[in-house]
């Protein structure tokens, strides 16, 4: 089970500790059943990208507005509900920009393959798409997440994620599972200042995103924040283009820049693979800009943002890529081994 180390932390950790603490990982590396190495965050590319929602790290994905970054969150939650391997996630949400209700209903239009303006006119459906929806519902219903709708301050924010570290704790001890806690804040820029401000927006984000990243560390929470690039740029964004991008950076294990052209009424983009322009219809490039993982790359994707749904570019909406995290030889072809 996932155990939260305690926030208080010895001022020097000895060389032999450091390697004892490294070497348990590996041995637990070398027993753990075959699958991704951290929980599912719902994306195949960003999955392979790092990992998964991973403990004590920070994830920032990036967007203009308007594109679907907030409409990542809806198989953000749905795959962290999985019990895969004995673990799942638990997501706390700070939806400070929409409301719980419409991410639920955004949920439903993903699962039934609904556009909002059907789903708001559900009375003139048939039958069976109704039934859909209550059953789309009855999913949600489980789905281990809690919201937070009132943007406040880091204080704030660390004693509710300490509230909810308390419930998780006992879920695990009753389910038998280890679950990672996820925390979503979306977006920082919207976060209070502490009653002391640093005296600007862009200072008062640094420190906010500071002591959280020490607070993930400390208590093994895995952290997706959101954030928005500048307005006036054109083309393929670039990490430099995200607002206040040297805070997102220092204090991001991963950055993920979301390029959806058509968004825009672009109707071209780079196929990052074969270096050709395509179409831009239903595409979306993730930019992975930063990583512990690996090297920084481009994948380019699938997505239908009328139902809220992205998915690889080589399968079907709805494939299940646990089936594939749960074979040895996925893993021996994907590094080489």
């Amino acid at each position: 089970m996932i155990v939260a180390p305690q926030r208080v932390q010895p001022e020097l950790i000895t060389q032999r500790e450091a390697i004892r603490a490294a070497y348990d990982v590996h041995e637990s590396n070398l027993i753990r059943p075959t699958g991704l190495y951290g929980v599912d965050t719902g994306f195949h590319d960003w999955n392979m990208g790092f990992g998964g929602w991973v403990p004590s790290t920070i994830t920032t994905l990036a967007a203009r507005s308007r594109t679907g970054k907030t409409a990542t969150t809806v198989q953000v939650i749905e795959a962290a509900s999985k019990v895969v391997n004995g673990k799942r996630g638990d997501v706390l949400f700070f939806s400070w920009e929409m409301s719980a209700r419409a991410n639920i209903e955004r949920f439903v239009s993903h699962s039934c393959g609904l556009t909002m303006q059907e789903y708001r006119y559900a009375k003139m459906l048939p039958e069976s798409r109704q039934d859909d929806i209550l059953k789309a519902y009855s999913i949600a219903k489980d789905f281990p997440v809690n919201y937070h709708q009132t943007s406040t301050n880091i204080d704030a924010v660390i004693r509710i994620c300490e509230d909810n570290l308390k419930r998780i704790k006992g879920e695990e001890i009753e389910q038998g599972v280890s679950i990672q806690p996820i925390v979503i804040i979306d977006y920082v820029s919207m976060a209070l200042a502490k009653s002391k401000s640093y005296g600007t927006k862009t200072n008062d984000i640094g420190a906010f995103m500071q002591e959280f990243k020490q607070y993930a560390n400390s208590r093994g929470v895995a952290g997706f924040f959101l954030a928005q690039i500048q307005r006036t740029v054109e083309g393929e964004p670039t990490l430099s283009n995200i607002q206040d991008s040297a805070t997102y950076e220092q204090n991001s294990d991963n950055v993920v820049i979301m390029y959806r052209p058509e968004a825009d009424l672009v109707k071209e983009i780079r196929d990052p693979f074969t270096d050709q322009t395509v179409d831009s219809k239903d595409r979306v490039m993730w930019r992975i800009l930063k990583t512990r993982e690996g090297a920084p790359h481009d994948v380019l994707s699938h997505s239908d943002i009328k139902y809220f749904r992205f998915w690889h570019r080589q399968h079907k909406f709805g494939y299940d890529y646990n089936s594939l995290y749960l074979e040895d030889d996925f893993w021996r072809h994907q590094y080489g081994l």
